[in-house]
């Protein structure tokens, strides 16, 4: 092989491997619909393989391309660290975030505000609204006796 040949084949290579790299750039780092933003919680069950997951992030447009996050997953070491629960997600977060909040279990968080003056009937109505109680467990739990005697 002559010197030309080579210069070519290397040069090629080159472009294609910059190529790829800035591939992975774009997919990992640039945010799927930039201009959309709007949150929407994503449930993650227990046992839910990282296939099912890219899927599903993909069918709610939450993600460009499945293929892509599963290898993402896999190259980055995270498919083990995937954990269940309710995630806040966007599809203006990029792979690399959403990657991020699904390993380090950065699930959904629900603020609650108690107002000061509230009975406790109040509060059980407003936990049960919530879906965080069941206003008959609430009361019962605040009439035991936890003191210890």
């Amino acid at each position: 092989m002559n010197r030309k040949n080579k210069k070519k084949i290397i040069t090629a290579l080159g472009i294609f491997f910059i190529t790829l790299f800035l591939w992975f750039c774009f997919e990992a780092f640039v945010p799927s619909f930039k201009n959309d933003g709007i949150a929407t919680i994503y449930k993650i069950d227990k046992g839910v393989t990282e296939y099912e997951i890219a899927n599903g992030l993909e069918d709610q447009q939450i993600i460009r391309n499945s293929w892509f996050f599963r290898f993402y997953i896999i190259a980055s070491f995270k498919h083990s660290k995937l954990q269940a629960g309710k995630y806040n997600l966007s599809s203006a977060m990029s792979v690399y975030k959403i990657v991020k909040n699904l390993s380090s279990g950065d699930v959904a968080r629900q603020k609650l505000v108690i107002q000061a003056g509230w009975s406790i009937n109040n509060i059980a109505k407003y936990l049960e609204k919530n879906k965080i109680f069941k206003k008959e467990d609430f009361l019962t739990a605040t009439n035991k006796n936890f003191s210890q005697n």
